[in-house]
């Protein structure tokens, strides 16, 4: 089986990224993420082993090490595509968010929440969250061109990040992204780009619809619903 370097990897990898017209900023987070591993391991790892060894030792917040992951998932898959390999990544489980006091939602009540849903705006919304927990200041930020083939771009807490999406969410981006007159996906019934408030506004609104009690119904509780049942 031909070896591969990591470091040749990584520059097929990130050449891609800039083809693909992703932002400097971005570039430097998969960078950021990923020379750490490049540095740990000379060759490609064919097997998943040491791949949870690196994330082992991954120093920072969950959502640091979690912003690991993802930016390993990614370049896995499109390295193991090119060359035509086995993808080791497939083997290898998220790490695990802290377990929470904070109330959250239980996997049949995320159900509950989204089958009732009508409005193209508001499901996706719902959809996106419960998806891949995004917050709020993200989905408000989200613009159509950072709408990628498995991902989303957004600008949070720790600077740009790419996130994964279902095709099923991405499919509801497209649409509502198609009806948007500017860069912003999301708009109030104003025309104008959507805010935080209006987000928990409709969070809330369907959360009660759908008959689901407790405190802080809103967003923030969605997003700890998909950390506790894994929805990606």
């Amino acid at each position: 089986m031909r070896t591969i370097r990591t470091d040749q990897a990584l520059s097929e990898f990130i050449n891609s990224r800039i083809s693909a017209n992703l932002s400097p900023r971005t570039i430097e987070w998969y960078e950021d993420r990923l020379s750490p591993f490049v540095k740990s391991w000379p060759n490609l790892p064919r097997r998943p082993e040491p791949i949870e060894d690196f994330l082992a030792i991954v120093q920072g917040s969950p959502e640091t090490k979690r912003d690991s992951f993802n930016a390993l998932r990614t370049f896995f898959k499109f390295i193991c595509q090119r060359h035509r390999i086995p993808n080791p990544m497939e083997a290898v489980t998220p790490p695990r968010r802290p377990k929470t006091r904070m109330a959250t939602l239980e996997a049949n009540e995320l159900v509950m929440l989204l089958q009732p849903v009508d409005d193209l705006r508001d499901k996706t919304i719902l959809t996106l969250i419960t998806d891949n927990g995004m917050r709020a200041g993200e989905v408000c930020s989200l613009l159509k061109h950072n709408i990628k083939q498995e991902t989303v771009l957004v600008c949070g807490k720790t600077g740009w990040r790419e996130v994964p999406i279902s095709d099923e969410t991405r499919e509801l981006l497209l649409q509502v992204a198609a009806q948007s007159a500017d860069d912003y996906v999301f708009h109030n019934d104003h025309g104008k780009p959507i805010s935080r408030f209006s987000i928990y506004r409709i969070v809330r609104k369907h959360m009660e619809k759908a008959g689901i009690k407790g405190p802080k119904l809103g967003s923030h509780r969605i997003r700890h619903g998909f950390g506790k049942n894994f929805l990606v």
